[in-house]
């Protein structure tokens, strides 16, 4: 009788911990769902120029993306077909490309320089 009762009480146990499982691991599955994985940016060059006007590169969303003097700015980019993103300075329209796998250009991290006209490019592959 013992037994019985502690096998019982065994298998109400299991069936108990059976259902709080089933519910916490569609909990857990979703919080895993939405936090995706976030691949690293891999620097593949870093690049320098000058540009004593305003700053502009040309973004993925097709518009001319200014770039604040003083700030890193990342900048998504899709190079031409010779590895080049575009930028301007002013009015005046330049490109330039990664000395390393041009073509796996995907983002640029830009500094333009408050005191004078350096800027500095990190070219990135996503």
């Amino acid at each position: 009788m013992l037994l019985s009762n502690l096998r019982n009480k065994l298998y109400l146990v299991i069936v108990l911990c059976a259902l709080l499982l089933n519910q916490a691991v569609p909990a857990m599955a979703h919080s895993m769902e939405s936090k995706a994985p976030v691949a690293p940016a891999i620097l593949l060059s870093k690049e320098h120029d000058r540009c004593t006007g305003q700053l502009s590169v040309f973004n993925t969303s097709l518009q001319w993306q200014v770039i604040p003097r003083g700030h890193w700015t990342k900048v998504y980019v899709k190079v031409n077909s010779k590895g080049f993103w575009l930028w301007k300075c002013g009015s005046v329209y330049e490109r330039s490309r990664s000395s390393i796998l041009p073509y796996q250009v995907h983002r640029v991290d830009v500094w333009h320089s408050k005191q004078n006209g350096d800027i500095s490019w990190y070219a990135l592959s996503e």
